[in-house]
């Protein structure tokens, strides 16, 4: 399948479309910095176990994506533009080893900052999804493969990573005031960065998208912002984000 990365539409309407969503990504609550977990780190009111169980879940989730990620048929790129190509290089490098932060792969992040949680290394590589995890697995699952769906998988993704510096840096703070070091809280910290690039690209990669497919990535983008709300929320036990 060779794709078409020709842009249909400006930068400016890919931005005005990326404030609509996120508009209405936080009118109905699905901001990931106003999160009921994330809100409670903040408040200094969730214990190191709840934040190493959302450690837990997270990694299932993320190393879920990553092995289908990887794994899937090799995409026919002929036509991308040579930076994209390069983001893509970079991305993974990044996230398997840490080769541009100078850290480590990120999913070693996690499980650092879980084991400064108290959940030995063991025992997260071991962990089980709990039901909002396996929704958000299930859409990966669904999603990421398909060589059809890759711009518009791209710009869903990227939609929500796109809440990460923010969600990120309130987490980094609630940890520090836990105690934990630089070192530990690692994970956030080079996602505060990382994930602003990848949003910014998300928004690129949504004019290449005719805009007739945008209302289907809009509700795409609010169906996994309910998913991911879920699984951040569950540490809590918290209810199902409404619809």
């Amino acid at each position: 399948m060779k794709l078409d990365f020709t842009s249909k539409s400006s930068i400016d309407e890919a931005r005005a479309f990326t404030d609509q969503v996120q508009a209405r990504q936080r009118k109905a609550g699905l901001w990931l910095a106003e999160n009921p977990f994330v809100q409670a780190m903040h408040r200094g009111e969730a214990t190191k176990q709840q934040v190493g169980e959302w450690c837990r879940q997270l990694f299932v989730a993320i190393e879920h994506l990553h092995r289908i990620a990887h794994s899937r048929p090799r995409l026919r790129l002929d036509g991308m533009p040579k930076k994209y190509k390069a983001h893509f290089w970079e991305n993974r490098v990044e996230e398997q080893y840490g080769a541009l932060s100078g850290t480590a792969g990120h999913l070693e992040l996690l499980i650092q900052l879980g084991e400064a949680c108290g959940v030995p290394r063991l025992d997260m590589v071991q962990s089980k999804p709990n039901t909002a995890t396996r929704m958000v697995m299930d859409w990966a699952s669904e999603h990421v493969p398909a060589e059809e769906e890759f711009l518009t998988a791209q710009v869903v993704i990227g939609f929500l990573e796109a809440m990460n510096p923010e969600t990120s840096t309130l987490q980094a703070e609630a940890c520090r005031q836990m105690g934990l070091t630089e070192e530990e809280i690692r994970f956030f910290t080079v996602h505060i960065t990382a994930d602003a690039e990848h949003g910014d690209v998300a928004i690129e990669f949504l004019t290449m998208v005719p805009q007739e497919q945008w209302p289907m990535i809009e509700e795409q983008v609010m169906e996994q912002s309910r998913l991911f709300h879920d699984m951040y929320a569950s540490p809590l036990g918290a209810k199902a984000a409404p619809v």
